[in-house]
């Protein structure tokens, strides 16, 4: 038999399938940047910690500090605001949302909602996985138990359940399950229903916020109270027979709303508390010894602590609205648990300036230490590798935030504070702050940069132009929504219709002279061949000059007339959002794509949020700005969206990755064909268990990178370290800012003689183009390492 054409067969095969694998994957095309302040959840799967937050969860490495985040733009999730969050033993992850139920297991994803799945409602409040693998749910319409296949519901219809709003749960260590609802504490043995309240128990408020067991069997209840000027509420101890009410007090109020509870190892409860709902709050620390509560000031400017979790060594982790905070000892360390430089996901605009740099704005409606606590306002760059947020504390950006920005041709970003106490344009050269005061007292409604640096500022006293240090108003216009310029033409987009101001003079277009479809104008673009499109509260307009062309809901595939915003990139691609579609619409010359929450990296809000979550539509679409890359970049309500058509580029094209064995040991070769902000590789190392088959990997070693780069980059790594056994190999590059990706593994065996390896295996996440190499037995490599 010829073995020499066997292995042909055998290596082409291989090959083959190889290549139709990562063939058949392509780059991500969506990216989220989120605000992720809010840790609404934290839970405990060996040396990590899984947090929900308002911008996605994260896995947390305990020792490392690396942090893994998933979101609309990287995963399946349904949406970025987690509320809950369950981990089995062998690592798959329930993931609760306002929107659905997410389950996660290795990169599989799998979302069930009422309309999928018996769910009774999609508001999901609390998951925990009892010892015999059930997942208990709990939504606004009811408890949920799901063993894998059957589902079971349990509500006030069907059982002793006081109300089908179920806040949290906890499995006590003799398996019974404590379930607090909006209307009373239940306890369930498996049989049999117990049902605490203010009417039969110590309780004195009925709405159930927390739950934990100390020592001897005690329960611990939080609840939360009805108003402002509820004087009751607090922590409840019950022992099985009598219980105790505890109020957090901290000079001069009680703050008897509770939002999170924790019990250490020295059986002191840590209390999370609030005056009332949204308003002042701070940690407690109840010591159950003296029976006395101290009031603990963990983070300067956190208001809110909706989640407190205490680790199997006795740490102390604070979920609050301005990040993670770890307590160890009596040292607090600040966890920033956002992917991004944003104050808040609410937001209003964005610019790209000459630099290719990205502008965000975003605006809170409150005054400086008035008020509950809410996410600031803010002016946020981003260069493509780093953030950096501009506030009231380095920056004319009010306290509340800023609410136009737009870039001038020379590289100057003009911004407005926006509110009445900041009546002043901020002017930034990259380097230093200029304020410029306003010609009126009134509010700022639009701003725009035209050539040679001209200011044009619209308010509700009219419009003004600044320019060689002066104002002066522009007559004849008024009401600008946008303004926009095509060659020597300059077009306003006002409530009156379309003006074009030249050397010629001022030109208005209404419904009355022109084919605009209404006089009322909310945004402009201009495509590639200088055609204006103009966006109506009754449709999109195109104007070559001479000829009108309208789509409406009428006779194109437009969902409603109202045109909020429009972007258009140099491919001639049109993108637009209307006030009611909750979606990002695509033209491409006939053919149009709708993204919304369900089909893309889009992410919103849910309707039935609470506090501090705004109300919002599932989808608000604030502005767009489209690249030169034609990347398309969206300020919504769920933070920055970016959309890529051609796939959102990785931070390093990885060509080949391949393991050689040695007389030394293990020698790692890999290739690059492109860099970005690449700081270096991390070489792992994980030493394979066959009984347990658990992956422990452990960094060996670091390899620099390149930085920035379009040229191949040979890298190489020696193991020295090895003797006989498996081990799996992998690269983790990481990037400037911080953030990481991995390649796939390799697996070498040492120990026996191989007549043919393949040891490559290529790269996920860092390019799914791959060129497959292979080794064939030769006189140096793939033997064993005491015969070479």
């Amino acid at each position: 038999m010829n073995t020499n054409y066997l292995k042909s067969v055998l290596i082409a095969f291989l090959l083959m399938l190889l290549s139709t694998q990562y063939a058949q994957s392509i780059n991500p095309r969506w990216m989220n940047y989120t605000n992720g302040d809010y840790v609404l959840s934290i839970v405990e799967a060996g040396n990590y910690l899984w947090l929900g937050t308002n911008g996605g969860a994260i896995k947390y490495d305990k020792t490392t500090g690396e942090k893994i985040f998933f979101n609309k733009g990287n995963s399946l999730l349904i949406t970025n605001l987690i509320t809950s969050i369950a981990i089995e033993d062998n690592g798959d992850a329930w993931l609760g949302t306002p929107m659905g139920l997410t389950f996660k297991s290795g990169s599989d994803w799998q979302t069930y909602t009422s309309s999928n799945s018996p769910l009774p409602g999609n508001n999901i409040n609390a998951i925990i996985i009892d010892n015999n693998l059930n997942k208990w749910i709990g939504t606004n319409n009811g408890l949920v138990k799901y063993n894998g296949t059957d589902w079971l519901i349990f509500n006030t219809s069907n059982s002793p359940l006081p109300s089908d709003i179920i806040n949290t749960f906890k499995i006590d260590p003799a398996s019974n399950l404590w379930i607090g609802t909006a209307n009373g504490l239940v306890k369930y043995d498996g049989i049999n229903w117990t049902v605490y309240n203010s009417s039969n128990s110590g309780l004195t408020r009925n709405n159930i916020t927390s739950i934990e067991f100390g020592i001897n069997n005690s329960v611990w209840v939080g609840v939360k109270i009805s108003s402002y000027y509820d004087n009751g509420g607090g922590v409840f101890k019950f022992d099985g027979s009598s219980w105790s009410n505890y109020m957090p007090y901290n000079w001069p109020w009680n703050y008897s709303s509770i939002t999170s509870l924790a019990v250490d190892s020295s059986n002191n409860v840590w209390i999370g508390a609030q005056k009332w709902s949204g308003e002042t709050a701070g940690i407690f620390l109840l010591n159950t010894t003296s029976n006395t509560i101290a009031f603990y000031d963990t983070v300067p400017g956190a208001g809110l602590f909706p989640a407190l979790f205490i680790d199997s060594l006795n740490v102390k982790w604070i979920g609050t609205n301005k990040g993670l905070v770890k307590h160890e000892s009596s040292f607090y360390t600040k966890i920033n648990t956002s992917n991004s430089g944003l104050t808040k996901n609410f937001l209003l605009g964005l610019c790209i300036d000459k630099f290719n740099n990205k502008w965000f704005v975003s605006f809170s409606d409150i005054t400086l230490g008035v008020g509950p606590p809410v996410q600031m306002g803010s002016l946020v760059k981003f260069d493509g590798a780093e953030w950096t947020t501009y506030t009231y504390l380095n920056s004319p950006v009010s306290y509340s935030g800023a609410l136009f920005c737009t870039a001038d041709d020379i590289g100057n970003l003009w911004v407005s504070p926006g509110d009445y106490e900041h009546n002043i344009l901020g002017k930034f050269d990259g380097t230093v702050w200029t304020t410029i005061s306003l010609p009126s007292a009134a509010v700022s409604a639009y701003l725009f940069a035209d050539i040679d640096s001209s200011i044009y500022l619209n308010t509700n006293d009219g419009l003004y132009k600044y320019k060689n240090n002066g104002w002066s108003i522009v007559a004849g216009i008024g009401h600008v929504n946008q303004m926009i310029r095509t060659g020597e033409n300059l077009w306003f987009g006002s409530g009156n219709g379309l003006y074009k101001r030249n050397s010629s003079g001022l030109t208005q277009y209404t419904t009355a002279n022109s084919g605009l479809p209404d006089n009322l104008i909310h945004c402009l673009a201009k495509d590639p061949s200088g055609n204006l499109w103009i966006g109506t509260e009754n449709g999109l307009a195109k104007f070559d000059g001479a000829q009108w062309t309208v789509y409406n809901s009428s006779n194109s595939p437009l969902p409603d007339n109202n045109i909020k915003v429009i972007a258009i990139g140099n491919d001639n691609i049109i993108y637009l959002h209307t006030i009611a579609s909750e979606a990002l619409i695509k033209k491409e010359g006939d053919n149009w794509t709708f993204f919304d929450i369900y089909n893309s990296g889009l992410a919103g809000y849910p309707y039935s949020v609470p506090y501090p979550f705004p109300p919002y539509n599932y989808l608000s679409i604030e502005a767009i700005a489209v690249d030169t890359s034609n990347r398309v970049w969206l300020a919504t309500n769920g933070g920055v969206a970016v959309y890529d058509k051609m796939g959102v580029p990785v931070p390093v094209e990885l060509v080949s990755f391949t393991a050689l064995i040695k007389t030394f040991g293990v020698e790692l070769n890999w290739t690059t064909a492109s860099e970005t902000n690449n700081k270096d590789f991390q070489v792992e190392c994980s030493i394979q268990n066959s009984k347990l088959k658990i992956k422990n990997f452990e960094p060996i070693g670091f390899v620099n990178g390149n930085g920035t780069s379009t040229e191949l980059n040979y890298y190489s790594f020696k193991d020295e370290t090895v003797s006989a056994g498996k081990y799996i190999y992998r690269l983790k590059q990481i990037d400037y800012d911080g953030s990481f990706e991995y390649s796939n593994e390799i697996e070498v065996e040492i120990g026996v003689p191989d007549e043919f390896a393949l040891y490559q295996n290529y790269p996920n996440p860092f390019n799914p183009t791959t060129k497959i190499r292979y080794s064939i037995p030769s006189v140096e490599t793939h033997r064993h390492a005491s015969q070479q």
